[in-house]
């Protein structure tokens, strides 16, 4: 028996199925509720709502304002010394590394 009579014997031995006509749209109609209620679904409506909101000017003017209130109060957390001496030394010492060396020597 070669390939072709094997191909014609499965098709002729398969049958048929007889399915109502609404089992595809009910079929699908599971996968799409499954897929809504997945965290990728969720998620994606979420940013999107996000996204969609912040791109109107009053939110979107208090987010960049936020930003750069959270940037300042974070940047001035972390500078370790806000004395005026201690930063026109190490602003002197940047330019010229042998004042560094004159300072140190200073009584």
């Amino acid at each position: 028996m070669n390939d072709n009579e094997l191909h014609d014997l499965i098709r002729q031995t398969q049958p048929k199925l007889d399915f109502q006509p609404s089992f595809q749209r009910e079929i699908w109609a599971r996968i799409a509720v499954a897929e809504n209620q997945s965290w990728p679904a969720q998620w994606r409506r979420l940013s999107e709502s996000l996204f969609r909101w912040i791109a109107q000017p009053a939110p979107a003017l208090a987010a960049v304002t936020t930003m750069l209130i959270l940037g300042v109060g974070l940047g001035r957390m972390i500078t370790p010394d806000n004395s005026h001496a201690a930063m026109r030394t190490a602003y002197l010492t940047s330019i010229n590394p042998a004042s560094a060396a004159h300072a140190s020597h200073a009584p």
